[in-house]
């Protein structure tokens, strides 16, 4: 069973490895993570795989190489991951007009579809942010980009 996440703040508030970080990882991406899973799940897929797909939807084809920075694995990794998307006909494999050397991953229409049953899946963790009004709201992206504006999403500094 996977703990709430009043726990999981009440064991960071108590524990000596308790930091805010921890906290606000599991306030704001507890819940998140536990959708996606149930999600991903009910797909038959896993969750990388789920991340993989959801990563490939913002429109443009990329590389097995920069998706292993942005997901931070191994190259290889994403060539398993890439495979089995693949057999299942939701990705394909593209050369890169740009450099014919170089192999890049987009969305099959099936992919596309997929992709999109995940996005919705992600519309009930906004539900949560929902509860909070446009100034709340507003404050917490501000507070979120100051914190963290600088990172870019492979984790380095912008």
């Amino acid at each position: 069973m996977i703990p709430s996440v009043k726990a999981v703040v009440s064991a960071c508030a108590t524990s000596h490895l308790g930091s805010v970080v921890e906290e606000l990882w599991a306030i704001l991406l507890g819940p998140v993570y536990q959708t996606i899973r149930e999600h991903v799940g009910e797909l038959g897929l896993t969750r990388s795989q789920g991340r993989l797909l959801y990563l490939l939807g913002f429109g443009e084809s990329v590389s097995q190489v920069q998706i292993a920075r942005i997901l931070d694995c191994d190259p290889s990794n994403v060539s398993t991951l890439a495979d089995l998307l693949e057999a299942r006909g939701l990705i394909e494999r593209r050369v890169d007009p740009l450099d014919r050397r170089v192999r890049v991953l987009a969305l099959t229409s099936d992919g596309q579809a997929v992709r999109g049953r995940l996005s919705a899946s992600l519309a009930q963790a906004e539900r949560s942010i929902a509860r909070l009004d446009a100034s709340e709201q507003s404050i917490l992206r501000d507070l979120l980009l100051k914190a963290f504006g600088s990172q870019t999403l492979i984790g380095g500094d912008a």
